[in-house]
């Protein structure tokens, strides 16, 4: 029956299509790529943050890199199918709430829809690609959803409050005070009505809602919850996520595996550590794929397989 349903899917297709993934507050776009060798294995891969499309391109930047759908086409090269899509309220999704009322659950949910929609296409494998804090919604979906498999990559450590107040301490240190005592109350679930104007921007009153759901989940705790095999991917030139920071996420995991890729940025290009360059590779779409990350997924992925 699976190997029926397989050749439908290949035939039908033309090995990429416009997918919709409906979920109770709108219906999500993505491209579902099939490959041309059967495997029972079906992979969901989830952007980083903010309005990131099924490509792993932001709308805030004026060009793009391409990131989501280079993996997407080497895997498919290797025998992997794979789904992606627009995140909510970005691209070709349709049908979300406005912004301000997002919580970070809501993309965990969505990602339980995406899941579902995998094993509905008869997939009795589903491993989830988590890219940036899309590898903690990767986590919280995985355990949810009942996948088999985690790939986390270049996934954030420090849980969102952290990541806030070490942004500040760097870049703004002498608002960090004021800063902490409005996250210690937004980690209390409490909404902050006045504070230092300077801070306004940062803790507005739309946003403080996703932050008070967002700090509740720890990506080192969340990860430990798991009993699936799971990867650690990191690149040594991630200005963003240390190769040793991220092996923070690896000890708290039960038998993960770790693999640190020479050369490889936060957004998977091979770029040096020259500021400038990194900046640019964010949006530059002639820039490769890092050549040893889809090689190691797919080096993972068929140790699940056997």
């Amino acid at each position: 029956m699976k190997s029926i349903l397989i050749l439908l899917l290949v035939s039908a297709l033309t090995f990429a299509e416009e997918i919709e993934i409906v979920t109770p507050d709108g219906t999500l776009s993505g491209t579902l790529q099939v490959a041309k060798k059967e495997s029972d294995i079906g992979i969901l891969i989830l952007a980083d943050s903010g309005p990131i499309d099924r490509d792993g391109n932001s709308t805030k930047e004026q060009g793009s890199n391409n990131s989501l759908k280079l993996i997407a086409d080497g895997l498919q090269e290797n025998g992997y199918s794979s789904l992606r899509y627009d995140k909510r309220l970005v691209g070709k999704s349709k049908g979300f709430p406005i912004d301000y009322k997002t919580v970070f659950t809501n993309f965990i949910s969505d990602a339980t829809f995406a899941v579902e929609k995998l094993k509905s296409l008869g997939y009795k494998k589903v491993v989830i690609i988590g890219h940036g804090e899309g590898s903690l919604i990767a986590t919280v979906t995985a355990r949810k959803a009942n996948a088999d498999a985690l790939i986390s990559v270049c996934g954030i450590v420090n849980d969102g409050s952290e990541q806030i107040l070490n942004q500040i301490k760097e870049k703004t240190p002498n608002l960090y005070e004021e800063s902490k005592l409005i996250v210690d109350t937004l980690k209390m679930g409490k909404i902050v009505e006045n504070m230092n104007p300077k801070l306004e921007l940062l803790f507005s009153k739309s946003v403080q809602p996703f932050m008070i759901n967002f700090f509740k989940y720890n990506p080192e705790k969340e990860i430990a919850k798991l009993d699936i095999p799971i990867l650690v991917l990191v690149g040594k030139n991630d200005i963003q996520i240390s190769a040793e920071e991220s092996k923070i996420l690896l000890a708290a995991t039960k038998s993960g595996s770790y693999v640190s890729i020479e050369g490889m940025n936060h957004i998977l290009k091979t770029v040096s550590m020259d500021p400038e360059k990194q900046l640019r590779s964010f949006s530059d779409p002639t820039l490769e794929l890092n050549g040893n990350l889809v090689e190691s997924i797919v080096e993972y992925l068929e140790t699940i397989e056997n």
